[in-house]
């Protein structure tokens, strides 16, 4: 199935009222065609295709939590998928990761004009890194950290933003 026929299924499985033409292996097909809530998609150059109780899934949006700190913080397994920021601090602040376990995702953004420095908890690591900390400084508004922990003990970056340093000292 082509990239063109995927999006168009997502969005049909999303239960938008579609109307349009996708590109298949065969060539152009025009005048795709499906209801608001329906459970068939229409081709009229031929075919239909149809989405089964447990098949495709209606996805919905979501919005994420976004927690401002201005002092140090230890973050827990509760701050997983959301996005934490050190706005409003008052100089430079750490933020320690929460005990590395399966499945925690930890996001940081830089949104204060003050160094900010994201450290491991305990006897955990952060994969790619020296120090096991990382420190981007005052003049990087706007980066970003995402950490995703596979497991017991280590943290692996998946998401670099802006100029982080591994280091353990704050400028």
């Amino acid at each position: 199935m082509g990239k063109q026929n995927k999006v168009l299924l997502l969005l049909a499985a999303i239960g938008l009222a579609l109307v349009g033409t996708l590109y298949a292996a065969s060539g152009w097909i025009t005048n795709v065609h499906m209801e608001q809530g329906g459970d068939q998609l229409t081709v009229e150059s031929g075919g239909i295709v149809e989405f089964k109780s447990g098949g495709l899934q209606k996805l919905s949006s979501q919005t994420l939590e976004i927690t401002d700190s201005d002092t140090d913080l230890t973050l827990t397994a509760a701050y997983s998928g959301k996005i934490t920021t050190n706005y409003g601090a008052a100089g430079n602040r750490t933020f320690t990761l929460p005990t590395a376990a399966a499945g925690i995702v930890i996001d940081v953004l830089h949104t204060d004009t003050d160094n900010l420095k994201v450290v491991k908890s305990g006897s955990d690591t952060i994969l790619g890194t020296t120090n096991n900390s990382l420190v981007i400084s005052a003049g990087t508004l706007g980066g970003s950290l995402q950490l995703v922990s596979p497991r017991a003990l280590q943290w692996v970056i998946v998401g670099r933003e802006g100029t982080w340093t591994d280091t353990t000292v704050l400028p």
